[in-house]
């Protein structure tokens, strides 16, 4: 049913490797002031435990980006 998220989610875990995110938050420290701030952009929903309610498949993605290795 959610077919096209899961494939984007597969995408984005190819480019964005931890490699990728570390230059991310270094490069840019006043857009990316945590780790997870880079991780809710590339994964373009929440990520946080907490706050999974907040948006619609918003557990979806934080499951599939952390199967793929997007952390």
């Amino acid at each position: 049913m959610h077919k096209d998220h899961v494939l984007d989610m597969l995408l984005k875990a190819r480019i964005y490797n931890s490699a990728k995110i570390d230059s991310l938050l270094a490069e840019f420290p006043d857009l990316f002031p945590t780790r997870e701030s880079v991780l809710k952009m590339v994964t373009s929903n929440q990520v946080s435990l907490d706050d999974l309610g907040n948006r619609v498949l918003a557990k979806l993605y934080r499951d599939i980006s952390r199967d793929f290795g997007i952390r």
